[in-house]
């Protein structure tokens, strides 16, 4: 009966079907990994590249203090001597010339007893001023070192060893991920890895994804940094700090202090740099007129630059207060055609949620 050859056919369809499903879901899956594991290693690369700078700021400012304070030393033995110096002359003058009481009451040679009062009083005076600038140095030396200490102190608890371990494992964790992309993409089967080899290649992304990891919504869009809304856009009758106007327009998003900036959609950095109460502050244009902007981004944690081309979800900043901040937490802004409009309406819109 036909149907009877047939069904093997059907069946082979099915199984066809079922693995090319099986394919599209594995390619999406890994695509996914690399996306996770290239945000992973560029924010594990920003934490290592803020370590070293600010140890290298400590260690810095501690040579300047121990220039400082080998200076005020070298003033301070070299006033000690001079006293002594000085010290060892009044007593010569002394032994030298006759009381002063008995060079006035001998009312013989007055001026050459009054020049000898003038030397005893200025080598006096002297020893006095010397004392003070001895004791001053020596003080001055002592508060400089503690300093040193502290700043040495500080530098060597800066973990650059741990950012750069995390740096390593997030990728290696792209590596990987990159890999079983590429085998899927030629067609090859995919090794298999033992759990805890699972569990290592992908620790790295697991620490740095946080609460959102820049999922896309049907339009495009992503959050830009997770957390809760603390501030909306319009009129505030209460401003958080004086320096700023009475019309907020963004939102406000609290967030951890480094916490990972994403762009909104996809675009090109048209501004980046400090702006004010902004603080540290990224533009992007994403053509036909809008623009969103990122403002109080942690200093030393701005990943892009004027004219980079970013794809939507990429950690473009970590999350700061720079500017006008009273704690950590991202601003967003929407500008169409120049004109500042209120984020939230405007992201829902485009499938995402602030706050």
């Amino acid at each position: 009966m036909p149907y009877l050859t047939a069904a093997p056919a059907v069946r082979d369809v099915a199984a066809a079907a079922r693995a090319t499903a099986r394919q599209t879901l594995a390619r999406a899956s890994a695509q996914s990994a690399v996306t996770s594991a290239v945000t992973a290693r560029d924010v594990a690369s920003k934490r290592l590249s803020s370590a070293e700078a600010t140890r290298a700021a400590l260690a810095s400012r501690a040579d300047t203090l121990q220039a400082l304070a080998d200076v005020a030393a070298t003033r301070a033995t070299h006033s000690r001597r001079l006293l002594t110096g000085l010290v060892l002359e009044l007593g010569r003058q002394r032994a030298a010339t006759a009381s002063v009481d008995a060079l006035l009451a001998s009312g013989d040679n007055l001026l050459s007893a009054l020049a000898s009062v003038d030397r005893l009083t200025q080598l006096t005076r002297s020893i006095d001023t010397v004392r003070e600038r001895s004791a001053r140095d020596a003080t001055r030396a002592q508060s400089l070192l503690e300093q040193v200490a502290i700043a040495r102190d500080a530098a060597a608890l800066i973990p650059v060893a741990a950012r750069q371990g995390e740096l390593t494992a997030a990728q290696a964790a792209l590596d990987a991920a990159t890999e079983t992309l590429a085998r899927l993409d030629a067609g090859l089967t995919i090794p298999v890895m033992s759990s805890t080899a699972v569990i290592e290649s992908w620790s790295a992304v697991a620490r740095f994804s946080g609460l959102d990891s820049g999922q896309l919504s049907a339009q495009g869009w992503v959050r830009p940094t997770a957390g809760g809304i603390t501030d909306v856009f319009g009129h505030r009758p209460i401003r958080p700090l004086p320096t700023v106007g009475d019309f907020h327009h963004g939102t406000d998003i609290g967030a951890a202090c480094g916490a990972a900036v994403r762009a909104a959609t996809s675009g090109i950095v048209s501004s980046v740099g400090a702006l004010g109460t902004y603080g540290n502050w990224i533009v992007l244009d994403h053509g036909a007129g809008l623009q969103t902007g990122y403002a109080h981004l942690a200093t030393g944690e701005v990943l892009v630059t004027k004219g980079d081309r970013v794809a939507a979800g990429a950690v473009i900043a970590g999350v700061g207060r720079t500017g006008a901040a009273t704690g950590c937490h991202l601003h967003v802004e929407v500008r169409v055609d120049g004109t500042r409009v209120d984020p939230q309406p405007f992201f829902a819109a485009r499938g995402v949620t602030l706050g």
